[in-house]
C-alpha cells in the first residue's frame, strides 16, 4: 500500500510525515538526499508490519489486503468467548503493532447471590456460558418471574426471580369468637382465638398459616355454655308470661 507524504524541505534533510485516510501517524522519518532538483522530491515508499498470529477462538481480519502502515487489525472472538485485551491493532510506520494480541477465554457466571426463599439447581460457584440455572422457591414460597436463568454474554440474562411467602388470607369472622393475628397472615405466621363471654371454644386456641396456603388445625368455633341456655331458656319464659299477662 502506498502511503501519502508530506515534504518539509530543511536544507539537505527531508523530514517525511505520514499519513493514511487523511489521518496523520504517529511516527516521522528522516532522509537525506545529495541529489537536488528544484527543491522538488518524489518519494515512493511501502512499508509492512508482519502477520499478527491467529489466537484461538477468535477470528483475525485486517482492513487492507495487507498489513501495511496504517493497516489497522480486529480479533473477534468467537460466540461465549471474550477477550482479555482490546481487540483493536495498528500498524506503526516503525514497522510494529500499536496494542496487545488478545486471548479469548470462555465467558463465566458466578453463581447468583442474593436469592432468599430459593434454592437453584445445579449449584455450583461457576457457570459457563449458554449454561441454565433452574430456581425454585423453598416450601411454603411462591416463585414471582422466571424459573429460568441463562450465561450470556455480559452476564446473567436476569432479573432473577423472587419468593414471597404463601399468604393463607383472613379467617371469615367466626360467630361470638374474637381473633387476632401474631404478626400477619403468611406462611408459619399464627392466629390466636378466643370467645365471647357465655361460650366456649372448640377446637384449637391458635392456628398456623401453612405451606399449602391453609390454615391448620382447622379454624375453631364458639358454642353457648350450659349458663348461658338455662339464662336464655328462662328469660324467654319471663319474656312469654309478660306478654301473655299484658295481652289479658
Amino acid at each position: 500500500m502506498w502511503l501519502k507524504t508530506h515534504i518539509l524541505l530543511k536544507q539537505r534533510n527531508i523530514i517525511l510525515k505520514y499519513t493514511y485516510n487523511n489521518i496523520n501517524l504517529v511516527s516521522e522519518q528522516t532522509l537525506f538526499f545529495s541529489v537536488w532538483k528544484k527543491n522538488k522530491v518524489s518519494i515512493l515508499l511501502f512499508k509492512a508490519c508482519p502477520h499478527l498470529p491467529n489466537v484461538t477462538f477468535a477470528e483475525l481480519m485486517y482492513s487492507e489486503p495487507e498489513p501495511a502502515i496504517g493497516t489497522v487489525a480486529t480479533y473477534t472472538c468467537l460466540s461465549g468467548y471474550s477477550p482479555t485485551t482490546p481487540t483493536f491493532l495498528q500498524c506503526l510506520v516503525d514497522q510494529t503493532w500499536a496494542g496487545t494480541v488478545p486471548n479469548c477465554t470462555l465467558i463465566e457466571c458466578e453463581r447468583p447471590q442474593n436469592i432468599t426463599g430459593m434454592f437453584i439447581s445445579p449449584d455450583k460457584p461457576m457457570f459457563v456460558y449458554s449454561e441454565f440455572v433452574a430456581l425454585e422457591c423453598n416450601s411454603g414460597f411462591t416463585l414471582i418471574g422466571s424459573a429460568k436463568v441463562e450465561c450470556q454474554e455480559f452476564g446473567w440474562n436476569g432479573p432473577f426471580p423472587s419468593c414471597l411467602p404463601v399468604d393463607c388470607g383472613f379467617i371469615p369472622v367466626i360467630a361470638h369468637g374474637l381473633v387476632s393475628y401474631v404478626a400477619g397472615t403468611t406462611y408459619q405466621q399464627e392466629a390466636h382465638f378466643d370467645c365471647e363471654p357465655g361460650y366456649n371454644l372448640t377446637g384449637s386456641h391458635t392456628v398456623v398459616c401453612d405451606s399449602t396456603g391453609s390454615w391448620i388445625p382447622s379454624v375453631p368455633t364458639c358454642n353457648v355454655t350450659g349458663t348461658a341456655l338455662w339464662s336464655s331458656y328462662y328469660g324467654m319464659r319471663n319474656y312469654i308470661c309478660v306478654l301473655k299477662f299484658y295481652s289479658m
